[in-house]
């Protein structure tokens, strides 16, 4: 893949998504990212750290080097502001990350709602150490687990993606398999500190088949809201056949689609 055929390369070759950024994050945030793109081309090491300050976050963000999609996450959830659907969303308690990445959603909500604490799990382990620093200044509201969300509670086979966002997790199969321990979503709740969940953010690459065909209902009447980015029709299929029996308010918007206000059916 080329340059200009990765999501930053797509970025930066398109003055509208400048503007757009721009718009979104100001100026010298944006002309970090632009910086970051340039310096991809001549082949600067991956392992740059860039640290951008934010308008309206106390606290800068860091993101990875070179041709990765960390710059893209930072731009679809700060500069395009893909979660302000969430924008009046009372006062939520409990919120779960499941596929936290660098963790650009935690920091979103964790600025928009004071008294939200956050669970975090991330698969990659190398995603997760950018996870790890983005998140530190607000350890307080935290928890931060290197891991997959699963249907159950075990090991899991970590597979790197061509892009940082798309490793995922599988079935582990075969002993030379890299794991990654898996936590089910009453485990992750328990580490919240319990209660109801008022938004289970999933974005897994794929593993939505496995998290809502196995013991889903189990757990759903403990959530309140689901943001959803699905990865092919059986994930989309296999998430609605799980929500049978609940009535919510169910749209897509944007890469995602929202059910909000998850209830069981009335009779």
């Amino acid at each position: 893949m080329s340059f200009i055929d990765t999501p930053a390369g797509r970025f930066v070759s398109r003055p509208r998504a400048v503007f757009r950024a721009i718009r979104g994050v100001g100026l010298a945030a944006a002309l970090q990212l632009v910086r970051r793109r340039v310096a991809a081309v001549f082949g600067e090491n991956n392992r740059a750290i860039y640290e951008i300050k934010v308008p309206g976050y106390p606290h800068p963000v860091k993101i990875r080097g070179g041709n990765g999609s960390d710059g893209y996450a930072f731009y679809q959830i700060l500069a395009m502001k893909d979660f302000d659907i969430f924008r009046d969303f009372g006062s939520p308690r409990l919120m779960i990350d499941a596929g936290a990445n660098i963790g650009m959603s935690s920091i979103y909500f964790l600025n928009r709602y004071k008294n939200l604490k956050v669970v975090a799990i991330e698969p990659d382990p190398e995603t997760f150490e950018i996870c790890r620093m983005n998140l530190a200044p607000y350890s307080d509201r935290v928890v931060l687990i290197q891991g997959a969300i699963w249907s159950s509670r075990g090991r899991v086979a970590l597979e790197k993606g061509e892009l940082e966002w798309n490793s995922h997790v599988r079935q582990t199969e075969l002993e030379s398999d890299l794991t990654v321990e898996a936590y089910d979503v009453p485990a992750l709740i328990e580490a919240g500190g319990g209660g109801m969940v008022d938004l289970l953010k999933v974005d897994i690459e794929g593993g939505e088949v496995e998290l809502f065909g196995k013991n889903a209902g189990a757990w759903l009447p403990a959530v309140k809201n689901i943001s959803i980015e699905f990865h092919g029709d059986e994930c989309e299929r296999t998430f609605f056949r799980a929500l049978e029996g609940y009535e919510y308010d169910g749209f897509p918007y944007r890469s995602v689609t929202i059910c909000q206000n998850i209830r069981p059916a009335s009779q």
